[in-house]
C-alpha cells in the first residue's frame, strides 16, 4: 500500500510539474511570436510613449500624429526603430563625413531628422508643401534641436513656378499625397529647384519622395544638378513604372547609372562622372 501510495504521489508531482510548464509556456509564447505564421519576433521594442503622440525613436524624439492610420508612423511606434531603418544606415555607409542633403518631400521630417542627428549632416534642406506636415516637421525638429542643420521650406518642387492641385491617394493619411496638374483636394504652391537659393555648394544625397512626381521635380532641378552634380540621387516614393522611367530617363541623361535598390521600390543612383573630390558650404556655416 506505501508503495502504490508513493508511485500515485510521484506521478502527481510529475503530473503538477508538467501542467505548469504548460501554463509557462502559454503565457510566453504568444509574446515570443508575431502574427505572420509564428516568426520569432526580432529584439526591437515598441517606442516609449512621452505623452501628446511623442515617443522616443532611436534615442530621438518624434512627434507622430498619424501613429494609428499612417503605416510608416505606426512601424516606428511598434518597433520604437526608424522607418526604413536599414536603408538609411545603408546610405550612412556610403554617404561622406557631414554631407549636404537636400529631402524633397519630406513629409513630417523624420529622415531629415535622421540625416542631421545620425549622419551628422552639415546641412539638410527640406521641401514639404502640406501645412500639417510641416508644423509637425518644425515640431520635429525642435524636439530633437537640429535648427541649426535642419531648414525647412513649405512650398512644393515642381518643373515650373506655379499652383498645383493636392489630391490624397489614401484618405486623409498625408504620408500618401500625390501632387498634379488637375485635382480636387486643394491648391499649393510650388517652385523650380532652379529657381531656388540654396546656398550651398555641393549636394551629397538629392532625396525625392514625392508619390509620382519625381520626373517633373527633376526636370525643374536639371540646372542644378549639372551645376552641383549631386553624388547620389534618392528616389523614394512608391512611384509606378512609367512615373520611374520617365526620371531614370533624364538621370541617365545626367550620367547617373542605378546603384541600389531598397524595399518600396526606393532606387539610389549614383553619379558616375562626379569626381570624389567634396567642397564646403559656400556661406562657410558650421
Amino acid at each position: 500500500m506505501a508503495i502504490c501510495l508513493s508511485k500515485v504521489m510521484v506521478r502527481s508531482h510529475s503530473f503538477l510539474r508538467h501542467f505548469l510548464f504548460c501554463l509557462c509556456a502559454a503565457a510566453i509564447l504568444p509574446q515570443a511570436f508575431a502574427d505572420d505564421g509564428g516568426s520569432i519576433l526580432d529584439s526591437k521594442k515598441p517606442a516609449a510613449s512621452l505623452g501628446n503622440s511623442i515617443f522616443e525613436i532611436d534615442s530621438m524624439q518624434f512627434y507622430l500624429p498619424e501613429y494609428q492610420t499612417s503605416a510608416s508612423q505606426m512601424e516606428m511606434v511598434r518597433t520604437g526603430d526608424f522607418y526604413e531603418g536599414d536603408m538609411l544606415e545603408k546610405l550612412n555607409e556610403i554617404l561622406p563625413a557631414s554631407p549636404v542633403i537636400i529631402d524633397v518631400g519630406a513629409g513630417i521630417g523624420v529622415r531629415s531628422c535622421y540625416w542631421a542627428a545620425k549622419s551628422n549632416a552639415i546641412r539638410v534642406i527640406a521641401f514639404e508643401p502640406m501645412v500639417r506636415n510641416c508644423d509637425a516637421f518644425k515640431r520635429n525638429v525642435r524636439l530633437n534641436r537640429l535648427q541649426r542643420v535642419v531648414i525647412l521650406n513649405c512650398f512644393a518642387v515642381s518643373d515650373d513656378d506655379e499652383m498645383l492641385s493636392v489630391h490624397y491617394v489614401d484618405g486623409g493619411d498625408l504620408t500618401r499625397t500625390k501632387l498634379k496638374s488637375g485635382g480636387e483636394d486643394g491648391i499649393i504652391d510650388a517652385k523650380r529647384l532652379d529657381s531656388v537659393k540654396l546656398d550651398v555648394n555641393r549636394i551629397d544625397l538629392l532625396s525625392v519622395s514625392v508619390n509620382g512626381f519625381e520626373g517633373q521635380v527633376l526636370a525643374g532641378a536639371q540646372k542644378t544638378l549639372e551645376r552641383l552634380r549631386p553624388s547620389y540621387i534618392l528616389l523614394g516614393t512608391y512611384a509606378n513604372s512609367d512615373d520611374m522611367s520617365e526620371a531614370e530617363h533624364l538621370l541617365y541623361q545626367l550620367g547617373y547609372e542605378r546603384e541600389m535598390e531598397f524595399e518600396h521600390g526606393i532606387v539610389l543612383y549614383r553619379n558616375v562622372l562626379k569626381n570624389d573630390g567634396a567642397g564646403d558650404l559656400s556661406d562657410g556655416d558650421e
